[in-house]
């Protein structure tokens, strides 16, 4: 009886140290620069579900869809039959929680729109797919704004990680905080520079265009949380799921709260085509989520959105997976896959992005994962200037982790503001897409960018980067086109220079801190033609809100900073590649150094069909063996006597 007690004991204590925490960045990277990113996903992986509460036919209209969902209960499915639907007014979930819309694969359910939703206007031009909040309370609204009556003073916990914060109100009857609901936190920005995590939107000083949108007006950084209890009768406790991420959150700055009512939940759309080619310029997203948690997108094809394919919009814990998303109709610098405006722990995991200008755009969006994505034909109204597969193009993003994505490259840009620690792990970003020769750099971090993380990466193109780095502390060289790093200035790279520089008609500062407060470790380069382990690199100083980094003690990384294992969807028909498939440690690939295998979604590109426009052919079902499997839970409720 005792070896079997025994025996259990330590089945359990096994199926808990399997499941209860993801390989992390712990012993890697300082905690005042990281966050645990394996519970950035739906809890218990996207639901499958199975009963359907309305089968229709491509003689479906938008009121005959939009109807079907306000009828479905909760946990059922919307099922639309293959054919070519033309929808002249959009999907409109309105505000109906736990329900599926879902096609029969997206080579077979065809949605061809050729108008939209308002969509909560007129906050947006609308969308072809809304998702939206039944009390139409967003950022812009007076109640959700500093003394409204969905907002509250927050006076005291402020301290990173903590999960128990004090709030002066809670509101009244009809508009009170409770359980289960999200509360979003804030702070005023940053009036002078802290010479460490910055949050700044100001024209001229940290940023060279107008502000970005998002957030409440002169609130730049922004956290999301699910409130788990509520104490007291003034001032309140309210204790928080997940604890803070920031570690500059402090009194001085008027630290506030906000919220919303019950968000909308549960909603995914899965397995059919969205094309949005005729629906217009006037409409503005292809699917627009609006207040919602733990929604989703799966195995969908969206063809030619407008300013976006999918808006994540003041959102908590958005799922995008399995999914392929091609061209724009603008092919303009407001043209994205997806879009992060105020935007709290999405996964944006197993896509591919083709003949987009950009593909993942984050304007106030923190706690992200962007994982194993695939772009490529970046399609530019510059035929010369190469945008990015990966952006910050905000202020207020912060603690986002990209990993294992195959691109052209990063950027930090300094169009709406400061950025802070992020994350950039297992990436190969070649800073080449195409014959392009403008803005050609893998890694390219702005003015005011700082307490980044960049290990295990593989970077550049062999035979035309030839240059590290250019940056405000170790200079410039005149080939900053075919540079891997460039950092720390406020200008293109093609106008760069070492002083501050004139952004329209203002002065705009450089910063030495993008350099100098960057860690560096493990990455592969073409130019060095080795994987860099350099002290120096890796240990960089405290700034304000960010402590010292110390070099790791060894050349030891982790397979991922947020999965638990290889997924299961990393099999394909064509294999199973190298897991992990980018890095220091991995051998015998096919890019650079041999450091480089394919990753799931590039083999789907690559072994798919195209139609007569250049457009895949794509269904996930046809290119991985499974999507968006989760891990089993670890056991609860048990005890063990050992006797």
């Amino acid at each position: 009886m005792k070896r079997r007690r025994l025996l259990l004991f330590f089945l359990i204590l096994l199926c808990f140290s399997t499941y209860s925490h993801a390989q992390n960045a712990n012993g890697i990277i300082d905690p005042s620069r990281a966050m645990d990113w394996s519970n950035v996903r739906i809890p218990g992986g996207v639901p499958v579900r199975n009963n359907i509460c309305a089968s229709l036919t491509s003689s479906a209209t938008s009121a005959t869809i939009n109807a079907a969902i306000a009828a479905c209960a909760n946990g059922q499915v919307v099922s639309l039959a293959a054919g070519t639907y033309t929808i002249a007014n959009g999907i409109d979930f309105g505000s109906h929680n736990n329900v599926t819309l879902r096609g029969a694969g997206p080579t077979q359910t065809i949605v061809k729109f050729t108008g939209g939703v308002g969509c909560l206007s007129p906050l947006s031009n609308g969308a072809d797919v809304c998702v939206r909040l039944a009390s139409g309370l967003v950022w812009i609204s007076a109640a959700v704004q500093p003394g409204g009556s969905h907002a509250a003073n927050w006076t005291g916990g402020y301290a990173q990680g903590t999960t128990s914060i004090t709030l002066d109100t809670i509101g009244s009857a009809g508009n009170a905080l409770t359980v289960g609901e999200v509360l979003w936190l804030d702070q005023l920005d940053d009036a002078s520079d802290t010479n460490g995590v910055y949050t700044c939107q100001v024209f001229g000083a940290c940023g060279n265009d107008i502000v970005g949108g998002a957030g409440r007006s002169g609130r730049g950084q922004a956290e999301a949380k699910h409130v788990t209890a509520i104490t007291g009768s003034g001032p309140y406790t309210v204790t928080i799921t997940p604890g803070l991420y920031g570690t500059n959150w402090r009194s001085g700055q008027t630290p506030a709260a906000w919220w919303v009512g019950p968000e909308v939940t549960g909603v995914g759309i899965e397995n059919l085509t969205l094309d949005h080619t005729a629906s217009g310029t006037t409409i503005m997203s292809g699917i627009s989520f609006k207040g919602c948690d733990q929604c989703w997108v799966k195995n969908i094809r969206s063809i030619n959105a407008n300013r976006n394919a999918v808006w994540c919009y003041q959102d908590t814990r958005l799922v995008v997976r399995d999914s392929y998303f091609y061209g724009t109709q603008n092919a303009s610098h407001l043209s994205y896959a997806f879009e992060g405006f105020t935007c709290a722990d999405p996964l944006i995991e197993n896509n591919i992005f083709q003949h987009l200008p950009e593909d993942t755009m984050m304007d106030v969006t923190m706690g992200m994962v962007a994982s194993y994505n695939y772009d490529t034909d970046h399609d530019y109204v510059n035929a010369n200037w190469q945008q990015a597969g990966h952006y910050a193009h905000s202020v207020g993003t912060l603690f986002n982790l990209r990993e294992g994505n195959v691109s052209d490259g990063y950027t930090a840009d300094n169009i709406h503001g400061t950025h802070n620690q992020e994350t950039l792990f297992r990436n190969y970003f070649s800073g080449r897409d195409g014959t392009r020769t403008l803005q050609t750099v893998p890694i390219l971090l702005y003015t005011h960018t700082r307490g980044y993380n960049v290990i295990g990466n593989v970077l550049g193109t062999s035979g035309y980067h030839t240059h590290y780095e250019d940056s405000i502390v170790n200079g410039q060289t005149t080939a900053s086109e075919k540079t891997i790093y460039v950092l720390g200035f406020c200008q293109n790279v093609d106008n760069i220079a070492i002083s501050d520089c004139s952004v329209n008609g203002t002065t705009m500062f450089r910063d030495s801190l993008t350099q100098s407060s960057l860690m560096r470790w493990g990455n592969y380069d073409v130019v060095n033609g080795a994987v860099r382990w350099d002290n120096a690199e890796s240990s960089p100083a405290a700034v304000t809100y960010i402590n010292a980094q110390s070099t790791p003690s060894n050349h030891n990384l982790p397979a991922s900073f947020y999965l638990f294992s290889q997924p299961a969807w990393w099999s394909t028909p064509w294999g199973t590649p190298q897991w992990p498939a980018i890095g220091p440690d991995v051998t015998g690939g096919t890019g650079p150094g041999g450091h480089v295998y394919l990753i799931p979604a590039q083999l789907c590109y690559n072994n798919t069909s195209k139609d007569t426009n250049g457009v895949l052919n794509f269904d996930a079902s046809a290119c991985y063996a499974s999507s968006s499997a989760a891990a089993p839970a670890p056991p609860t409720n048990l005890s063990v006597s050992v006797q």
